[in-house]
């Protein structure tokens, strides 16, 4: 008696194993990105938010309703009375940094706004700089002549400083 050959094929123990090892890498690198994209969206809300914080911060510092001085790692919630910043516990900080850039009254502020997270090694920061002119700085009067002034103090009068003191006639 001769025995006959199957010609039915199915799959061997290696191939299911094969298929299965791909499938199971496949699933794990699925999950890996994502848990990178919920952790970069969550880095992206939370700088948008420092971002909207900075901006807030210094739009008070403008109004006046901060004082314009330096102040280091304040809690925002003193600030800010609203909900956007109360995401979960971790509190918001902000810093306040106003340099005196030259005699004229402009002064540097910049606003940093951190994410007070200790277990965090890198916390979501962001800090913006904007130019102001010194509330308390003293400017002139509108149409303050600096040379009309100089030239009462040396005794010069209108026609020994180049000035017109004749009124225009019938011109437009």
């Amino acid at each position: 008696m001769r025995r006959r050959l199957r010609t039915t094929r199915g799959f061997t123990l290696v191939e299911v194993v094969l298929a299965l090892a791909i499938l199971l890498l496949s699933l794990a690198i699925l999950v890996q990105l994502n848990y990178l994209a919920m952790r970069n969206a969550r880095i992206a809300r939370e700088q948008c938010t420092a971002q909207l914080a900075c901006a807030s911060i210094l739009a008070q510092l403008r109004a006046g309703e901060l004082p314009l001085e330096s102040v280091s790692d304040s809690p925002l919630d003193e600030t800010l009375n609203e909900e956007t910043f109360a995401m979960d516990d971790t509190a918001w900080l902000y810093s306040v940094d106003v340099v005196s850039i030259d005699d004229y009254g402009l002064l540097s502020v910049t606003v940093t706004v951190t994410r007070d997270r200790p277990q965090d090694p890198r916390p979501v920061s962001f800090s913006m700089t904007e130019w102001m002119i010194d509330p308390e700085t003293e400017f002139p009067e509108i149409g303050y002549d600096p040379y009309a002034e100089a030239s009462e103090e040396l005794g010069l009068g209108a026609e020994e400083t180049g000035e017109s003191t004749e009124g225009t006639e019938g011109g437009l």
